[in-house]
Formats: C-alpha cells, sequence, structure tokens
C-alpha cells in the first residue's frame, strides 16, 4: 500500500475536553492498549491503487454525484490526502490493505502525544500551532500534500488540520466521528479533542482518514 505506520505504546490519558471546550466530549480516563497507525492520512495515490485493484466505486460516485475523490484529485499531487470519501469508503480501503479506522481513543491518544496530552497534534501553544497544521489562512483554502508540517511527538503528520478523519465507532444518533479539523479550520476545531460526526455514507471536500492496526 505504501502507508508507512508507527508503533503507538499504550497508556491511560485523560480523553476528552479539559477545559469546556464546546465540541469536546467530556473527560473521562481512558486506557488503550499499543497499535500501530498511519504517519499520514492516506493519499490520493494510495487510494487510486486501492480502486484499481478493486475496481471500487466511492459512495459518491454511485450516487452518481459531480463531486468525487476524483475531480477533488484531479488537480492534486498523489501525495495529497484523498477527501470526498464516505466512513464506508474509508473502511473498504483498509479492509482492502488488512487494517482498519483507529478508534476515537486511539486517534486521541496518537494525536495528543500520549499521556502527557497537548491541546493540538505537537504543541499546546495556539501561536505555534502553523508549525505543525494547514488550517486556516495557513492553509490557501485547499488540501495541502502530507508531511508538509511538523509532525507530534509521535512523528505523525497532520493530525491537527489538512483533512478530518474518519474514525470507528459512532456517536451519538447514529453519526460516525470525525477528528482533527481541515485545512479550513478555526484552531479550536483542529484541536485534539474535538469530536464532529457525519452519516456514514456522507462524503465531502474536507474529510479522509488514516489507518490503523492491532499491535500483534
Amino acid at each position: 500500500t505504501g502507508i508507512a505506520l508507527v508503533l503507538i505504546h499504550g497508556g491511560t490519558f485523560q480523553m476528552g475536553s479539559q477545559d469546556g471546550q464546546e465540541f469536546g466530549a467530556p473527560p473521562k480516563q481512558v486506557t488503550v492498549e499499543s497499535f500501530w497507525i498511519g504517519t499520514t492520512e492516506v493519499t490520493v495515490g494510495q487510494f487510486r491503487r486501492f480502486v484499481a485493484a478493486t475496481s471500487y466505486r466511492t459512495d459518491g460516485e454511485t450516487k452518481g454525484r459531480p463531486d468525487s475523490w476524483r475531480t477533488a484529485s484531479k488537480d492534486k499531487p498523489d501525495d495529497t490526502p484523498v477527501v470526498h470519501v464516505s466512513w464506508n469508503d474509508a473502511t473498504a480501503f483498509c479492509q482492502w490493505a488488512g487494517m482498519r479506522l483507529p478508534s476515537q481513543a486511539e486517534w486521541e491518544f496518537a494525536a495528543g502525544g500520549g499521556a502527557s496530552h497537548q491541546r493540538w497534534a505537537g504543541t499546546d501553544r495556539e501561536e505555534e500551532l502553523g508549525q505543525y497544521a494547514w488550517y486556516g489562512d495557513y492553509s490557501e483554502a485547499t488540501a495541502r500534500p502530507v508531511s508538509g508540517k511538523k509532525p507530534n511527538r509521535f512523528g505523525l503528520y497532520d493530525m491537527s488540520g489538512n483533512a478530518w478523519e474518519w474514525c470507528g465507532g459512532n456517536l451519538k444518533g447514529g453519526d460516525r466521528p470525525v477528528r482533527g479539523g481541515c485545512y479550513r479550520s478555526i484552531p479550536q476545531f483542529t484541536r485534539v479533542d474535538c469530536v464532529n460526526g457525519g452519516f456514514q455514507s456522507s462524503h465531502d471536500e474536507y474529510i479522509g482518514f488514516r489507518v490503523a492496526s492491532d499491535h500483534k
């Protein structure tokens, strides 16, 4: 698949909003087992290999929508995160690759740098966020090639900003969780404790994903 993975050693951390952030979940103590996670979001080139190998049609293409991962990636380099993919599409890719989507707990633990949790993926200081994330005024209103900013302490790129990322599991009401914010997000939406969601067949230009795998 061409996907690089990092082993995240498990631990216990305080998951959720630490200071009453409007879009964060209430804090709770959570323990995660060791797991693997992709160093970057899945890219256009990686998704294209999946489609070529399986003849897979995304939810957007099946519905005949004019906007799809193909149109979104038409003028983008292969190392740009794939977007316009639904939760179903992301799950299908993961199954093909022998992996899965990260759980919300795994995603937040990895993004925040482990038990000594940071507000954003790489820093606690909003004034430093532009060094780690494509967001708001720093992105020029478009998704950017992965690994273009500094990684967090686990060597993971773009967990704040660039593209929202689908996670496994459900939110109340049946939505699927997305985490991390995107290239248009304001800082609060790129925080590691921020939770958003969408229907599992929904797809838009802001949502991509990264893979995870059990530690065996």
